[in-house]
């Protein structure tokens, strides 16, 4: 086994990684724009997350994801979370609070957030019905 060690990062990405179930001991710092987007499978995160600048579609399409438990947000330098939570179905309302509470007064574009949030909660949608929930675990 190879251990990468990566140091100083202010931009990194998990764009489209839907492989990934699993990320522990992350320590991020920098733009967060659609920084775990399409990560179809990913069900938690471990570390600390700290953003400068833009949050848009940070979480967007983790169908998976259902805890914020293990994340320290710093989310203080964060001006915009436009379709941060988008089809996050199972995420819980109190999770996506823990991330708006550890934003500063920076925070201006909530715009679509949590937009198509609904599909775990018991509303049926074309696009991803319950019933195919299995297909991204």
């Amino acid at each position: 086994m190879s251990l990468i060690v990566l140091i100083s990062l202010t931009s990194l990405t998990f764009n489209n990684c839907p492989r990934i179930e699993h990320i522990t001991r992350l320590s991020y710092t920098g733009s967060c724009i659609n920084l775990f987007y399409g990560c179809t499978r990913l069900q938690d995160i471990q570390g600390t997350i700290t953003c400068v600048g833009s949050a848009n579609g940070i979480f967007s399409t983790c169908y998976n994801l259902n805890s914020f438990d293990n994340v320290v947000f710093n989310f203080n330098g964060c001006n915009s979370l436009s379709s941060a939570f988008y089809k996050c179905a199972w995420l819980k309302y109190s999770d996506i609070e823990k991330v708006l509470n550890r934003c500063g007064n920076n925070l201006t574009n909530i715009n679509s957030m949590c937009y198509a949030k609904n599909i775990g909660e018991g509303n049926i949608t074309p696009e991803y019905p319950i019933s195919t929930r299995a297909q991204y675990t």
